[in-house]
């Protein structure tokens, strides 16, 4: 990802999970000390996309970031994906 871009991320989960079952489903992006947490996105069955606006994208520096997918249940259980490191880019123009 380039910093200060509107990426979109895809990210899929096994055929095994239905994501349309879920009650939340939530997308983090994690760089320390940043994090920016998506809540309430609208699933495909086993996949689901984030988009990130300007403001976003530009809150994270040059290096290495994690993201991850979460989702509950109605009743209480609770999904995850592994964890997965991508790279932020440096964008020379910051605005």
């Amino acid at each position: 990802m380039i910093a200060y871009t509107t990426p979109t991320f895809t990210l899929k989960v096994p055929n095994t999970v239905d994501l349309t079952a879920a009650q939340n489903v939530c997308f983090t992006m994690k760089q320390d000390p940043v994090a920016i947490t998506k809540e309430h996105l609208e699933p495909e069955e086993h996949q689901v996309s984030v988009y990130l606006t300007q403001a976003e994208s530009g809150t994270f520096k040059e290096g290495k970031a994690k993201i991850q997918l979460n989702w509950t249940y109605e009743g209480g259980g609770r999904g995850a994906t592994k964890w997965k490191q991508i790279n932020i880019e440096e964008n020379l123009l910051k605005k």
